[in-house]
């Protein structure tokens, strides 16, 4: 199922934006490939399985991948297929299928440098790790706005 969303402009929007990635990250922990990602992985190990499964995407427009969809296109195209916020639902997914095991609550944050007028990039933050696979390991985002939605 497709849905289109009019997405608001600044905070607001990524307030939106961060909302529905929930939803979708929150249906997704039901499936059962994500369950069984989250039996078997720890909170540390999320990070680098992804990295090996994704093909990162650059989009004109946005667009919300379902957890559903990723598992298709696995299957089809033997990858994870998306930008940030993409990753971002899959990891939240997988953190929310193992998070009543391990006590951390994970978390959706969207971040911008001070700069910049709109949020540029989202990850997700499982206890004390960071799930950005769609960044280098070491990128930095220190002194940057961070907009942090629970899951």
């Amino acid at each position: 199922m497709i849905r289109e969303y009019s997405i608001r402009s600044g905070a607001a929007g990524t307030q939106q934006t961060l909302q529905v990635m929930a939803d979708l990250a929150r249906q997704g922990a039901t499936h059962s490939l994500i369950r069984q990602a989250g039996l078997n992985m720890y909170a540390d190990q999320v990070d680098s399985y992804i990295r090996g499964i994704w093909r990162f995407v650059r989009e004109e427009d946005e667009v919300l991948r379902s957890v559903e969809t990723q598992v298709s296109n696995f299957y089809r195209y033997g990858a994870l297929i998306g930008d940030c916020d993409d990753a971002a639902i899959i990891a939240g997914a997988i953190a929310l299928a193992k998070s009543s095991k391990n006590g951390f609550r994970p978390q959706f944050v969207a971040v911008r440098p001070l700069i910049q007028p709109e949020f540029q990039h989202v990850y997700t933050e499982w206890g004390p790790f960071r799930i950005d696979p769609t960044a280098p390991p070491s990128a930095d985002y220190t002194n940057w706005e961070r907009m942090v939605y629970p899951l």
